[in-house]
């Protein structure tokens, strides 16, 4: 947009929707107090595009100084990044395999609810145990299980495997 476009126009006339979504009051409100304002998204005032800004309002002499940068894209990566991890946590939560993640010291971060149909445990008796403490393991399988979780820290890539795990009813 032209600056000789900006100029001397009413906030009205450049945000149609100002009034209706409390903008305009914002506005009036940095200019009485001089309290500037952060306004984190304001959707682009024209229909023809889909743009999304980030907005900075403050007092300049006995009016209002806008300072907009276009999020637009990273808007859309949030969304798509928030998609993605949205259909990753439904694949894992209605997985029939248990899926079991560990931090570096070898603590339970996460577990899928399918534990509970093997082991009889639910997650929440799992998670922030670690992995030699969790009563599904057999006590012959941990040595194996160790050696493997620390060939992992040294950045192997690891096979794939099985393990028997013992469920709580025996």
């Amino acid at each position: 947009v032209a600056r000789e476009d900006l100029i001397g126009k009413r906030m009205s006339d450049l945000h149609p929707d100002s009034k209706k979504s409390g903008r305009e009051e914002q506005y009036r409100e940095v200019i009485r107090t001089g309290e500037p304002i952060f306004i984190p998204e304001v959707r682009s005032p024209s229909q023809l595009d889909d743009r999304v800004f980030s907005v900075w309002g403050f007092k300049v002499d006995e009016g209002l100084g806008l300072l907009s940068m276009d999020i637009t894209e990273n808007k859309k990566s949030q969304d798509e990044l928030r998609d993605s991890e949205e259909r990753y946590r439904n694949l894992v939560e209605v997985s029939p395999a248990v899926i079991i993640t560990y931090d570096f010291k070898g603590f339970v971060t996460s577990v899928n609810p399918a534990i509970e149909r093997h082991t009889g445990f639910t997650p929440d008796e799992i998670v922030g145990r670690h992995f030699t403490k969790l009563g599904y393991f057999r006590l012959q399988d941990i040595p194996r299980f160790m050696s493997l979780f620390k060939s992992f820290l040294k950045g192997k890539v690891l096979p794939s495997m099985e393990f028997q795990y013992l469920h709580r009813d025996g």
